[in-house]
């Protein structure tokens, strides 16, 4: 990781030359906000002068781009996490000036942060942290990780700057609200809660050094040794499928059918985290479909019709669907052309999947739609991919699927790019669709486009979004769908 806060120095000299550099350099930001903490902290320095040395023209940048309001909300995270306190009260200005938002999360580190005028404030405000906290993890981010971070920030900033029976009192609503607030009983907090508060400077620093060993922990996936096909059969699954219509309400059916009888189909949802955790049994297969199959299949299908087909009607196309899970984009892209009656020549299908339970399942659908199709199946995370993975033809336009997976931050964008811009010569459609849950998520999702906007061939061809409350069923989306010549 390069140091961005170095460059980015001697790129404000006004606020229109730091807005070009945000705007042209996304999927740096982008990764940085997702890099290693120990990566980071490597250049705390260089932040905080970037910040204290620039805060009239952060004032001044135009928070009317969500770019600009991404890259304020990057910045108040790394500062909360690095307790820079005069670089937090200076980017806590802006954010209430231009009502910025930040998400739960950093609404919650907000609480603790900003306006105390007195000790007992922070316990006054425990529920509302605790609130903004568990609303983050069962809505907005990935995983609990950050949120229980915050917390312990909260935490071991109480102890270090009150007495001890503001301390005490703090513990004591944690211990007592565990079931309200289900992230409370995970150990790395029951340990922190046990700490002899008398030691405040020890405490602060075990909890701020366990935080970052926390943060730091991350999955590895097991990767194929070779790319050969794989599919789910033989399986009272594939057997229940082969009579079933080529109609994924029908299809999802099964699912819905199968989880209402399993007993811990809760305790299931939840082990989903909200729909990005990697899939390792059939019943989560399950409850995936039955939870989250209907919003993929409207958001999906809104894409699907403002999609110039024409264009693809006399060429041969290949499709890639990104993190694909059980193949939902492709089923509702074939019962659309169907529906349709658009009639394209498919020369395959390659189905990017890190769970091989999930990728088999999508393989074995893709197959029940297309049976003659030929299909190509990569079980991988998308950090663990290379050009060889994504072959294609020259001769071939391709056609991109990312739904509800450009908003992750479990990967690196720019590893993502740099395959695609290996493997995916001549003309590529893209369509992309993710849920809309706050500018950060909003800019990781735009960055992937506006990486091929620096080409001349760039088209965007229809785009969309709608937050909470403004489309069906309460669901949120973001769409974008563009082509390029690579």
């Amino acid at each position: 990781m390069d140091n961005l806060f170095s460059i980015l120095i001697n790129n404000t000299a006004n606020a229109q030359l730091l807005s070009e550099f945000i705007r042209n350099n996304q999927l740096r930001i982008e990764e940085f906000a997702n890099a290693n903490i120990t990566d980071k902290r490597k250049v705390c320095s260089e932040f905080t002068q970037f910040v204290l040395l620039n805060v009239k023209t952060l004032n001044s940048l135009d928070y009317s781009e969500r770019y600009n309001r991404a890259f304020i909300s990057v910045l108040f995270d790394f500062a909360e996490r690095m307790g820079e306190s005069s670089v937090i009260i200076q980017l806590l200005q802006i954010i209430q000036k231009y009502r910025l938002d930040i998400g739960s999360r950093l609404e919650a580190a907000r609480l603790y942060l900003n306006n105390i005028p007195n000790n007992n404030i922070y316990i006054e405000r425990f529920d509302e942290i605790c609130t903004y906290l568990q609303t983050a993890i069962n809505e907005e981010d990935d995983d609990d990780k950050k949120s229980i971070a915050v917390f312990l920030n909260y935490y071991s900033f109480v102890v270090y700057n009150t007495s001890s029976c503001y301390s005490y009192e703090v513990r004591n609503k944690a211990l007592q609200s565990d079931n309200v607030f289900p992230f409370l009983q995970k150990d790395i907090i029951k340990w922190a809660l046990s700490l002899d508060i008398t030691q405040q400077e020890f405490v602060y620093e075990s909890i701020q050094k366990q935080i970052d060993e926390f943060l730091c922990k991350h999955i590895i996936f097991d990767v194929q040794i070779n790319n050969e096909f794989i599919i789910e059969n033989n399986t009272d699954y594939s057997r229940i499928l082969s009579n079933t219509p080529k109609n994924f309400d029908n299809i999802r059916q099964i699912s819905v059918s199968r989880i209402s009888q399993v007993q811990n189909k809760d305790d299931i949802f939840y082990s989903l985290t909200r729909g990005v955790a990697v899939i390792d049994c059939e019943n989560q297969l399950f409850a995936y479909m039955n939870s989250y199959g209907l919003m993929h299949k409207e958001k999906l299908l809104l894409a699907f019709y403002h999609f110039p087909f024409q264009e693809l009607l006399y060429t041969n196309t290949e499709i890639i669907d990104w993190s694909c899970g059980q193949g939902i984009a492709s089923m509702i892209l074939f019962q659309f052309l169907s529906e349709m009656n658009i009639q394209l020549t498919i020369d395959s299908v390659t189905l990017v999947e890190p769970s091989e339970i999930a990728l088999r399942r999508a393989s074995l659908h893709v197959k029940h739609f297309r049976s003659q199709i030929n299909v190509k199946t990569v079980l991988k995370d998308i950090d663990s991919l290379s050009f060889d993975d994504i072959k294609t033809s020259d001769n071939t336009i391709k056609l991109h699927l990312f739904s509800n997976i450009l908003d992750v931050e479990k990967y690196s964008m720019v590893h993502l790019v740099d395959v695609i811009n290996g493997s995916c010569n001549t003309l590529n459609y893209f369509v992309c669709v993710s849920p809309f849950i706050n500018d950060i998520k909003t800019a990781r999702f735009e960055s992937f486009a506006d990486f091929f906007n620096r080409n001349v061939s760039y088209h965007v061809i229809y785009e969309d979004k709608s937050r909470r409350g403004e489309w069906i069923n309460n669901w949120t989306k973001i769409t974008k769908i563009f082509k390029c010549v690579i």
